[in-house]
């Protein structure tokens, strides 16, 4: 799965604390992924879904011109959001890859 998202682009994952927006982790494959997102980045991605979310709006997928971003938060504790800047990529291919890093983190 991340390396079918990966394909033609650069795939980002963050990983935060649901309730405080703390990073936990974040990785990324492909394109430039030797570069960290910068924390303001981070931190925008996560206030538009709080701010979202405290006005009782949902928000789940955007897209830009070249960039498609996916957030789920997983049992009102931890938010992953990815980032994908490959053309092929879907909100569905997206949300199963979310759904199997979260699996991953709590399966023993």
């Amino acid at each position: 799965m991340w390396e079918e998202a990966a394909g033609g682009g650069s795939v980002t994952l963050l990983c935060l604390t649901a309730s405080s927006g703390v990073p936990l982790y974040c990785r990324s494959r492909g394109g430039s992924a030797k570069q960290q997102l910068p924390f303001s980045v981070i931190g925008s991605l996560n206030g538009v879904h709080m701010f979202g979310s405290n006005l009782e709006v949902l928000l789940t997928a955007a897209a830009t011109e070249n960039t498609r971003v996916m957030w789920k938060v997983f049992h009102n504790s931890i938010t992953l959001i990815v980032l994908s800047s490959d053309e092929g990529t879907s909100d569905f291919s997206l949300g199963r890859l979310l759904d199997n890093v979260f699996n991953a983190m709590v399966s023993s």
